[in-house]
């Protein structure tokens, strides 16, 4: 493993790089612009702040907790947007020819070129959340780290197939698809952070941009389930990890997880589970 670090249009870049790919850390103070070719296909994240890349024929800007792809070989600029503020994020780049992509993931328009809000609803968000948080190199096993990727991507890729299949019941082109893409991740991944919390249909509608009847709909067809199901199944799973850890009262997670009151919460566990959670807690 090569490890290296520099400074490109005083941009600060910590960078891993193996046969397989590279990881490079980057934090910027000030706005700055880099321009380059990406050396295999890019992923793009944002941890703080914002940044905005042109492209050949796309302009995407990506803010905190977003990523995005692009091709290899692509030419772009880099723009760091965010005033006074520091930039940090992380640029993952997979080396195409030895890593032989299939054509499916290559050839996935979908999935390139538009930001993605998925670093709590995907495995593949979570790992460049983590290589964005976690920097030192050294200590860390990094090319087992930047094995899984590629098979990370392909899971996300089909995860958008799936949806944007799901999608072109209602839209018939392309461009369409990719801005409903965008706005119901967007509002999946709000729900996954906020789901302790009281979520309106209101909160999900302004975040989409989309109105409340096309909201519901697209979002039921694409994740085929609502989004008040999805809160609710949320609930329910760290319901059943925090009565496993012993550590809280049932009171405690009923108000925890955003219930007014035990049987309200203890209503909705059994409906979820079939029993009780003091039945449950008693199973263990």
């Amino acid at each position: 493993m090569e490890l290296t670090t520099k400074i490109i249009n005083g941009v600060s870049m910590t960078e891993a790089k193996t046969e397989i790919g590279s990881i490079n850390i980057s934090n910027s103070k000030s706005k700055n612009i880099v321009d380059r070719i990406t050396p295999g296909l890019a992923i793009k994240y944002v941890e703080n702040g914002k940044e905005s890349y042109q492209l050949k024929n796309n302009n995407v800007s990506i803010s905190k907790g977003q990523f995005f792809l692009i091709r290899n070989d692509c030419y772009f600029k880099a723009k760091m947007t965010s005033k006074n503020k520091i930039t940090e994020g992380c640029c993952v780049n997979l080396n195409v020819e030895n890593l032989l992509f299939s054509d499916k993931i290559l050839n996935n328009d979908l999935l390139f070129e538009i930001p993605f809000s998925a670093i709590n609803t995907s495995k593949l968000g979570k790992n460049l959340h983590r290589f964005a948080r976690n920097n030192n190199f050294e200590t860390e096993n990094i090319l087992s780290k930047i094995e899984v990727l590629p098979n990370l991507l392909e899971v996300f890729s089909n995860e958008i197939y799936d949806v944007s299949d799901r999608l072109f019941d209602f839209y018939k082109k392309k461009m369409t698809v990719k801005s409903i893409l965008q706005s119901l991740f967007l509002a999946r991944e709000f729900i996954y952070q906020n789901y302790k919390e009281k979520i309106t249909l209101n909160d999900l509608v302004m975040i989409s941009g989309l109105s409340k009847y096309h909201f519901l709909r697209l979002f039921s067809k694409a994740f085929t389930i609502s989004p008040q199901q999805l809160q609710h199944s949320l609930r329910m799973e760290e319901a059943s990890n925090m009565i496993k850890m012993q550590s809280f009262s049932l009171t405690d997670i009923a108000c925890n997880l955003g219930y007014t009151d035990l049987a309200s919460f203890s209503k909705n566990f059994k409906i979820r589970f079939g029993y009780s959670p003091s039945k449950y807690l008693n199973m263990l």
